[in-house]
């Protein structure tokens, strides 16, 4: 099974191409890094309110989806992140698809219901043949002029969205992570 974004949230999207995005305000849902919702603010004013919609594709499994919709205004109300873009005009947008799949055994730990199993998620060649499994619109990439990225991705919790932002020219070798220390 494919779940798809619809047909009004790609055009709303593709509306997006060439357009200066100039803010982005993410609804807080339960800590810093996850949202319910994200509005992106293009320099001519419209507001485009990225959200997740919930499908169920078989008795256990529940997956998120990207759903766009035209809002009148940013709503800052709540706890919310306020991100300015300086610089950020789309060049190009990709759906990013993930695999989803419920675990073949019964989920150890806590867990909601009866007779719970753990859901997964990967890469669409990771799902297992023999488990039922659906793929997933649940993200998108934004890629500006430069090669910046924004990317919104629904995350494991469900209902909340992940928000990464990064730009680079080119792959440089970062060499090892190590923490930062005191000198001494």
């Amino acid at each position: 099974m494919i779940v798809s974004i619809d047909g009004d949230t790609a055009l709303r999207l593709l509306r997006l191409v060439g357009t200066r995005l100039v803010r982005l305000v993410g609804r807080r849902y339960p800590n810093p890094i996850s949202y319910d919702s994200i509005e992106l603010v293009t320099e001519g004013g419209t507001v485009l309110k990225i959200e997740l919609r919930m499908e169920d594709v078989s008795e256990k499994l529940e997956v998120s989806c990207i759903t766009a919709r035209e809002v009148a205004s940013v709503s800052t109300s709540g706890q919310c992140d306020d991100l300015w873009l300086a610089d950020f005009r789309v060049d190009h947008i990709l759906v990013l698809r993930r695999a989803e799949w419920l675990g073949a055994e019964e989920s150890r730990g806590a867990s909601v219901g009866t007779a719970p199993q753990q859901q997964h998620f990967g890469n669409p060649s990771d799902a297992p043949a023999w488990l039922p499994h659906a793929l997933v619109d649940a993200g998108l990439l934004l890629v500006d002029d430069r090669g910046a990225q924004l990317v919104l991705l629904a995350d494991a919790f469900p209902m909340v969205m992940q928000l990464r932002y990064s730009l680079s020219s080119s792959e440089i070798p970062r060499g090892d992570a190590r923490p930062l220390e005191e000198p001494g």
